[in-house]
């Protein structure tokens, strides 16, 4: 890559002319790692969420499918502005971007409760709130219980009436993935915009 500057000056205006250069392409990599980061997220959401069926019998999806977007909570905190799931996602968003020397560091997650599990699985041990126990009898009734069946021969209805919940969560990564996918598109963005910010030097 050549770069010409024609300050036709002294040396300390040549080493001026380097420093505000050096600060320049800082300034530039910083917002094209912004970007990246914009593009991961968008990403994650569109190629590893999914909309909730309005049918009862698949919000409960089989593992090992894509994340399931029901309040669009955590796809919010993903997107830029929260994308079309609202704005409310970007106060629970993460993305930052660092310069230390001569690295520059992208960050991107989210702060939203669940977000960590549902990236790397776990297991979740609880007492079942009023909501969870609503959504398990909805469960149960859209799956054929019946009340003359008794609890126990319905997942949902003993999850409903139980004490206490041990729920294990398959990993079903977003953010990890689509970091992967999207880095192709990225260090084409990038050589883009250092090849531009090279031909404006060249020109000046």
């Amino acid at each position: 890559m050549d770069i010409r500057i024609n300050d036709g000056g002294t040396f300390e205006a040549t080493s001026q002319k380097f420093q505000e250069m050096e600060l320049g392409i800082k300034a530039m990599l910083a917002e094209t790692t912004h970007e990246a980061l914009d593009l991961i997220g968008q990403k994650a959401v569109g190629d590893h969420m999914v909309m909730a069926s309005k049918d009862a019998t698949m919000l409960m999806r089989p593992a090992g499918d894509k994340l399931t977007v029901r309040s669009g909570r955590l796809a919010r905190s993903y997107l830029p502005q929260g994308g079309a799931f609202g704005k409310g996602g970007q106060r629970e968003g993460i993305q930052e971007v660092r310069v230390s020397g001569n690295k520059i560091i992208g960050t991107k997650g989210s702060k939203v409760p669940y977000a960590a599990i549902h990236e790397y699985g776990g297991t979740i041990r609880q007492i079942p709130t009023p909501k969870q126990r609503s959504f398990f009898w909805a469960m149960a009734y859209a799956t054929g219980y019946s009340s003359e069946d008794g609890a126990s021969n319905n997942k949902f209805a003993a999850m409903a009436l139980s004490k206490s919940l041990t729920i294990n969560i398959k990993a079903r990564p977003s953010l990890t993935p689509a970091a992967e996918e999207s880095l192709p598109a990225i260090q084409e963005l990038f050589k883009a915009r250092l090849a531009a910010y090279a031909s404006g030097y060249s020109e000046a």
